[in-house]
């Protein structure tokens, strides 16, 4: 099963982010899993197909996911039910991003310039602008 996922708090629309998750597994042979993450629409934003190896244990694994629109959607981290499974309720877990929009994000730089007494904030300088002393 699921049991938890690690992602940044904030992430850019249309760019791919990492998300950490951890998987539990008892009683279940070693096989390759699909690992998928949806939004509520049911919208896959990322998808990886990882190895779940020999002997019970929880196991870290990470992937990508890229999400189209910009707000606070609820994801929902999903593997598929594996022969032999004895609980499936916990298949899934939600999690929530801000997802916002790349051009919202500005950097800003700050130059400055020493007038022999103090040192003195340019905000207009050009960005080829070096502090002189």
């Amino acid at each position: 099963g699921v049991e938890n996922v690690l992602s940044k708090k904030v992430i850019l629309q249309k760019t791919k982010s990492p998300v950490s998750f951890t998987l539990s597994k008892v009683n279940v042979p070693a096989r390759e899993i699909r690992v998928a993450v949806t939004d509520e629409d049911n919208v896959i934003v990322g998808e990886k197909m990882v190895k779940l190896p020999e002997g019970n244990g929880k196991y870290g694994f990470s992937m990508e996911i890229g999400p189209e629109k910009k707000g606070v959607p609820r994801y929902k981290l999903s593997v598929p039910l594996l022969d032999g499974e004895s609980m499936t309720l916990n298949n899934s877990r939600y999690f929530t991003v801000n997802v916002i929009d790349p051009d919202s994000v500005r950097s800003h730089k700050v130059y400055y310039s020493f007038n022999g007494k103090q040192w003195v904030r340019e905000p207009s300088a050009p960005l080829s602008a070096d502090l002189e002393v």
